[in-house]
């Protein structure tokens, strides 16, 4: 480009017309940088959130099984889930995305109160202007363990069949569709006349984790479609698309991943979001990237916000939801100290330096679920490491920290 405009302002001063080749030059520039900041305007902006597990405080009480189940829970922060959840709605309401974006495990273990109480949630943010758009994760439809705590007792509580989920959640994103999937819910959402959100569905009933045969071909036509218009097409999962972790995979991906891969890649979509894994991350095949958003409800409380660009780029970002950081903190680490403390008790090493691998170890652990580059490298080149390479070589833990070093 910028050769071009040279070339022909020369041309006009060569002929004497010096003062109209600086204008023409002048205004070509202007044009080209015009185009370029235009180009790069939002078109349209997500907020995405996962993994939400919310559970009504109408389904516990102080007593020996919720003590039980909040050390087994995999640090999610569900005492607050209610506190967090009307917070992100805050956030939505008042960031004004065009779109809330909810990619599964919407309850914390299948229970049918807990789906209607988020619906309310829901329908404000929607009330304030801004669409959402949900899929099911494998938490929410038929889950066994839908259960209520009080006291010393877990009883069992009326759980989410498929067409339940249907019914409830029908009017954020399937209901308005413009293409659905009539084997699952998976649908098609027009943002405008140039973006879409495919929302994926690998959770039906009995078929957890799989894409279905009748669903893939749903997707290869709908995705087809785009492509003569088009269209950028955003897809939302619950499982991840692509490998998030190589050690710690099975059972995360979704079970036929590949033969979605090969759809997605066949029509040049180059976005995917999921969630699933609990841990902050993006994985890549070609163009073709899956970023993983970490539960909002697990340390440090973050969701994703997303812009789509007018020349089909996009950007990616995490913010902290803001409260409740310290409690998060607490619970996350406390998952691991128990286990750190045995693993590294039959060392050969004074009580100071097992203190010291622990500590380093919770570090390590926070900044690998929240994808913290930075604070990885720093920790790689940090002292305490080398008492880990000498002293915690046959442990788990040192072979869950190279796995992420070997990647810096």
């Amino acid at each position: 480009m910028m050769r071009m405009i040279t070339h022909h302002f020369f041309a006009c001063y060569n002929c004497g017309m010096k003062k109209l080749g600086w204008i023409l030059l002048i205004c070509l520039l202007f044009a080209s940088c015009s185009t370029t900041q235009k180009d790069m305007e939002s078109e349209v902006n997500y907020i995405h959130i996962t993994d939400l597990h919310h559970l009504s405080k109408t389904l516990y009480e102080e007593g020996e099984t919720l003590e039980r189940l909040s050390k087994s829970n995999d640090s999610k922060l569900f005492l607050y889930s209610e506190e967090l959840l009307s917070a992100i709605c805050d956030k939505a309401i008042e960031e004004k995305p065009d779109a809330l974006l909810i990619s599964g495990d919407l309850t914390f273990n299948g229970e049918l109160v807990s789906l209607k109480e988020l619906k309310k949630y829901l329908r404000k943010v929607e009330e304030a202007g801004v669409d959402v758009l949900v899929i099911p994760g494998n938490h929410d439809i038929n889950y066994p363990y839908a259960n209520k705590y009080m006291g010393s007792f877990a009883m069992k509580v009326d759980n989410i069949p498929q067409a339940t989920f249907l019914e409830e959640m029908k009017e954020f994103g399937y209901e308005e569709a413009i293409y659905k999937d009539t084997s699952s819910f998976s649908y098609a959402y027009a943002m405008n006349d140039k973006e879409w959100v495919i929302a994926l569905d690998a959770n039906t009933e009995g078929h957890i984790g799989d894409i279905l045969d009748s669903t893939l071909q749903w997707l290869d036509e709908t995705l087809t479609i785009a492509n003569e218009k088009d269209i950028f097409v955003t897809v939302m999962s619950h499982q991840n698309v692509l490998r998030q972790n190589e050690s710690l995979y099975e059972g995360f991906v979704i079970n036929n991943a590949d033969e979605v891969v090969e759809i997605l890649k066949k029509h040049n979509v180059k976005l995917c979001l999921s969630g699933h894994s609990h841990i902050q991350h993006v994985s890549t095949d070609g163009d073709l990237a899956d970023y993983c958003t970490e539960s909002y409800v697990v340390y440090p409380l973050n969701y994703a916000t997303i812009d789509i660009y007018k020349n089909h780029e996009y950007s990616y970002s995490t913010k902290s939801i803001g409260i409740y950081q310290e409690e998060a903190k607490e619970c996350f680490d406390q998952r691991n100290i128990d286990e750190l403390k045995r693993e590294i008790g039959e060392l050969n090493i004074s009580e100071e330096e097992k203190e010291k691998m622990v500590t380093y170890a919770l570090d390590f652990n926070r900044a690998a679920f929240s994808d913290n580059q930075e604070e990885l490298r720093k920790l790689k080149e940090d002292s305490t490491y080398k008492l880990w390479q000498e002293y915690g070589g046959e442990l788990f833990w040192f072979s869950y920290m190279e796995m992420y070093f070997s990647d810096l």
